[in-house]
């Protein structure tokens, strides 16, 4: 009995030692992995417009719309040194929004209404080592989307059908994002210097509409262009947590990752990673690091926008100000399903009929650096 107890707290240790060490996987040709989810996009908001309303940045509000989107990722060739594998993905998404606006703003209409639809498809490659870490990839993204914007007596319409956004980056050292094998308490660095190139080609159609005013343009954007840059970004591995996976019960590694900055760790993600299915099967994102994300592009419309009323100045300012110290609880969580029912829910998605509410922000400041250049310049 003397040398039992010692031998079973032996193995007892070594056994939970193990269980916090995840090793490199193994993939194999066919190794396919899906992830995706489905939000009512009233559900979504409600926390962020809850907040603004008590912030005095807008009186009331009501949205309705849903999102939904899909990625799949298979192992199509063992190479050497490494894997290549194939992403597809979907996204759709409709949304109608309506806010009322304070009166101090001094504009011209109390309240506003919005709404977006669209489809967005991906299609790509990605080179990977055998530790998982990215040598280099290419991906395309085709689509149709629009997007409104209505006040009293105006109305601007911008859609674009038929874009093409591709995109292929190459590392000079492989981005080694995982640092296998992955400890739980361990943190860690990883960056390499990128090249990138990307195409644009967005067929554009602008309406306007300012109570007697009325006009339209159309105009094709094509860009093209390359850089080189250096990505640094950090990981630490906090925990091991029980998540359901596939139906199965299963201990996956919570990791949090985000890009190097200096005094600050912004946006970061969690990466719920399983040894079990070799690969990532959630992403979690905290609302308001995502909120925070939104501070500059505001920024960007209250500096390339002429003669911007000074209340509605200062009213973005303090818009920006609440969105970077708004605290709203809740994540944005995206979990894994089977290939099968991504392909087949992917499939169902109808075309044109999807917005993607992440692109709001940016498409308002296409349509206003268009509209400045269109009629200001």
């Amino acid at each position: 009995m003397r040398y039992f107890l010692p031998a079973l707290a032996f193995f007892v240790l070594v056994g939970n030692a193990f269980a916090l060490v995840a090793e490199c996987p193994t993939w194999q040709v066919g190794d396919e992995w899906a992830w995706g989810e489905r939000y009512d996009l009233k559900e979504m908001v409600a926390p962020i417009f809850q907040e603004l309303a008590k912030a005095g940045s807008i009186k009331d509000w009501s949205c309705d719309g849903k999102a939904e989107g899909y990625t799949v990722m298979r192992v199509d060739a063992v190479e050497e040194g490494g894997y290549r594998a194939s992403v597809r993905g979907a996204l759709e998404l409709k949304l109608k929004l309506s806010v009322s606006l304070p009166e101090a703003l001094g504009l011209w209409t109390p309240w506003l209404e919005a709404s977006m639809h669209g489809m967005i498809r991906m299609d790509g490659t990605l080179l990977q080592t055998t530790q998982l870490a990215l040598k280099e990839q290419q991906i395309a993204l085709t689509g149709d989307f629009s997007f409104t914007v209505e006040g009293a007596g105006t109305k601007v319409t911008l859609s674009v059908k038929d874009f093409t956004f591709l995109v292929s980056i190459r590392a000079d050292e492989p981005l080694d994002v995982f640092n296998f094998p992955i400890e739980v308490g361990e943190s860690w660095t990883f960056g390499s210097h990128l090249h990138e190139t990307v195409s644009l080609r967005w067929p554009i159609e602008v309406s306007l509409r300012f109570f007697e005013y009325e006009n339209s343009f159309s105009e094709e954007i094509r860009e093209e262009y390359s850089a080189d840059e250096v990505y640094e970004g950090w990981g630490t591995c906090t925990r091991v947590v029980e998540m359901e996976v596939d139906g199965i019960k299963d201990n996956c590694f919570e990791i949090k990752v985000g890009p190097k900055i200096p005094g600050s760790e912004a946006f970061p993600i969690l990466l719920y990673y399983s040894p079990r299915r070799k690969n990532v099967v959630a992403f979690s994102l905290d609302w308001t690091d995502i909120l925070s994300s939104f501070q500059p592009a505001l920024e960007k419309i209250e500096t390339e926008t002429p003669e911007m009323p000074l209340a509605f100045s200062e009213y973005l300012q303090v818009l920006s100000e609440t969105l970077q110290s708004m605290e709203v609880e809740g994540t944005l969580v995206i979990t894994s399903l089977s290939p099968q029912e991504a392909y087949r829910r992917m499939e169902a998605m109808g075309r044109a009929e999807i917005p993607w509410v992440l692109l709001g922000v940016p498409i308002v400041i296409v349509v206003c650096v268009l509209l400045v250049r269109k009629f200001y310049w």
